[in-house]
């Protein structure tokens, strides 16, 4: 396996490089991240679960918004 960067410019400075492994045919088959992008990407994938959680639940379950719940209550 061989290491190759990535060799399109960015359009940002931000954007961080990226390296990939590739196999003897220059397949890629792996990628490596800096560990700031590489946690970046974990968090956005969490709040993205956190969102699909709550789309599921809201399918799932008869919800009432808040404001709507404290007129019921008369609060």
């Amino acid at each position: 396996m061989a290491t190759k960067m990535n060799s399109k410019p960015s359009a940002s400075n931000t954007k961080p490089a990226v390296r990939y492994i590739v196999d003897a045919d220059g397949k890629r088959t792996e990628v490596i991240l800096p560990i700031v992008a590489y946690e970046r990407l974990l968090g956005e994938l969490e709040e993205l679960e956190d969102i699909r959680d709550f789309d599921e639940a809201m399918k799932d379950h008869d919800f009432v918004p808040r404001e709507e719940l404290k007129k019921q209550l008369g609060v």
